[in-house]
């Protein structure tokens, strides 16, 4: 059956069909149209001998296209609801790889590195994790696409990732857990993809809310300082007493037992350590990445951890600050280097000549 409504200005066509015993009658298709097209429509139609009648046999209902054959099957939907962005978008699962690796040795807990930084330190590796946000890989266009990350994972959540290359064991035990991340998961719309960038962050929308509440990963606790500062970026800690062996009471004894890297947002500005700034931090201290020969089905991320480290002095460590560089103002002789190696200005926390000098990540084959 097909029911006409005429209202000011358009014509609108609704055909229902018979469905089976029990159901009610099956929406079809439903059209609308200017008046004044349907009213021409009308005069082409007497003129070509109704040629969309040719489809059917005499005493059968007009054959349906197969756009509404599909709509035949909605049941009673509207079908003049369906709209082309009801229709998804073809996408594909993207997987990006992670490796850690101190030098061209794997970055593994408890294992002693002979030669770190200025000094050739000798240290063990005490933690090694890092957050990354804005993370997107650019389309044959030339144009940046955001990735769309999976949020049924621990180590994802909104727009972000934690990569833990520590398992626990040896030196990491005193702040990490078995659990290991060495990939990024989501989907892109359908196509070809070359590049990749990202950055060493929290979102500021995420980074000063309350960890014992947030989503994983976002609730890891080592990983956070307080909701004035946030969120750790990036966490690398090395033990440079090699894990207790060393006499402290020796002369080659090192200057201090610990060099830890923490970077995040500073100068941050609230009403106390317990409450989120009001206003952005004055150093954001978010390397920005950009790997521009990047294929993810190709290519995996390698994340030196030596080279982090590579123009510091392990050996030494500004006196009355914590052991490292914890993004501190004081420790400029500490961090400075650290923030080198990621391509940022430690005196303005953001990129110089946007990070491209970074040393600290690039690409291997898979």
């Amino acid at each position: 059956m097909v029911n006409v409504t005429v209202t000011e200005g358009f014509i609108e066509a609704t055909e229902r069909t018979r469905a089976p015993v029990g159901l009610g009658p099956r929406l079809r298709v439903k059209r609308v149209w200017p008046r004044h097209a349907v009213v021409f429509g009308l005069a082409l139609s007497l003129a070509g001998g109704c040629a969309d009648d040719a489809t059917s046999q005499p005493g059968e209902a007009p054959k349906a296209s197969p756009e509404q054959d599909e709509l035949a099957h909605t049941g009673d939907a509207d079908p003049s609801d369906v709209t082309p962005e009801d229709h998804a978008t073809a996408t594909q699962r993207v997987s990006i790889a992670f490796d850690a690796r101190v030098g061209a040795e794997p970055a593994v807990c408890g294992r002693e590195y002979a030669a770190l930084g200025t000094a050739a330190t000798p240290a063990l590796l005490a933690d090694a994790r890092l957050f990354l946000a804005d993370i997107e890989l650019q389309n044959a266009d030339g144009e940046w696409v955001a990735l769309a990350l999976d949020q049924d994972t621990p180590w994802q959540a909104h727009s972000i990732a934690l990569l833990d290359f520590e398992d626990g064991s040896a030196a990491c035990a005193g702040s990490g857990d078995a659990a290991l991340n060495h990939q990024v998961v989501g989907e892109l719309p359908a196509g070809t993809y070359a590049g990749l960038r990202f950055s060493v962050s929290v979102p500021p929308e995420l980074n000063h809310n309350d960890s014992a509440v947030a989503p994983a990963p976002l609730n890891v606790a080592t990983m956070f300082w307080n909701w004035r500062g946030g969120y750790k970026y990036l966490r690398v800690d090395w033990d440079t007493s090699v894990n207790g062996t060393i006499d402290f009471e020796a002369e080659d004894a090192p200057a201090v037992p610990r060099w830890n890297v923490h970077l995040g947002a500073t100068q941050c500005v609230s009403a106390a350590a317990t409450a989120p700034p009001d206003a952005p931090c004055g150093l954001p201290n978010r390397p920005e990445i950009v790997l521009p020969d990047f294929v993810a089905s190709a290519h995996q991320v390698v994340i030196d951890l030596g080279a982090l480290v590579g123009g510091a002095d392990l050996s030494a460590n500004v006196e009355g600050t914590p052991p490292g560089c914890m993004s501190a103002r004081t420790e400029a002789d500490d961090c400075a280097p650290v923030y080198r190696s990621l391509g940022l200005s430690f005196e303005t926390g953001v990129c110089v000549d946007a990070c491209d000098d970074q040393s600290v990540f690039a690409l291997a084959p898979l």
